[in-house]
């Protein structure tokens, strides 16, 4: 998976603003980094890495539910 970077986030705020469309964000997402993407105004995620490069997807997909609660 890619890492997380930030610099697109300033882009995502002024995106949602507007609220066009549906904002995704791909690369890096995990239980640390989603909220970024939150706070930034995006509503979707790739998480593809954190979900499936781990022993128990399930668990951590909950995990992202939880914090998008």
């Amino acid at each position: 998976g890619q890492t997380f970077s930030q610099q697109p986030l300033d882009k995502v705020k002024q995106l949602a603003q507007e609220e066009l469309f549906p904002l995704e964000i791909d690369g890096g997402v995990n239980d640390d980094t989603i909220q970024h993407g939150l706070s930034a105004g995006a509503t979707r995620f790739v998480a593809t890495s954190f979900l499936f490069g781990s022993q128990d997807p399930a668990t951590q997909y909950q995990k992202l539910l939880k914090i998008q609660a």
